[in-house]
């Protein structure tokens, strides 16, 4: 587990892919203005919180987080997500609130996330009434 205590400035290091055994990211408000690619060399990452920062978008590669369970990026400026975000076959939930994210966007990630419950809540300067959460069907 990894948690970084609200910082101003604070940058991820590359070395952060050294931490091979990490499951648990937590970097809420720490004005984080992008995350590194070495963020996708995280094997056993399940959790990933980065939650209220200055996020415009997450990298590629973290398509590559094939244990990812939830990723939280509520509160950023993310207008959009990398098309690899289909490559996460074990996210079940994602967290979008108060982003950027448009309907096309958002219609767009529910494409491409069938099986997520993806929550968009309300977006700064979009279209009203257009985040909801998204249920995924339950496998049986």
């Amino acid at each position: 587990m990894l948690a970084v205590l609200p910082t101003n400035g604070w940058v991820i290091p590359p070395e952060i892919a050294c931490l091979k055994r990490l499951t648990y990211i937590g970097l809420r408000e720490n004005v984080l203005k992008e995350l590194p690619p070495e963020m996708g060399e995280l094997p056993n990452l399940h959790t990933c919180v980065v939650d209220q920062n200055d996020l415009s978008q997450l990298p590629p590669d973290m398509g590559k987080l094939q244990r990812l369970v939830v990723l939280s990026a509520e509160n950023n400026r993310l207008t959009d997500l990398p098309d690899e975000i289909s490559q996460l076959p074990a996210l079940r939930s994602l967290s979008l609130d108060g982003n950027r994210l448009s309907a096309k966007a958002q219609a767009r990630l529910r494409q491409l996330l069938p099986h997520t419950n993806i929550d968009f809540g309300r977006q700064v300067g979009g279209e009203e009434g257009i985040g909801q959460t998204i249920r995924a069907p339950v496998d049986n």
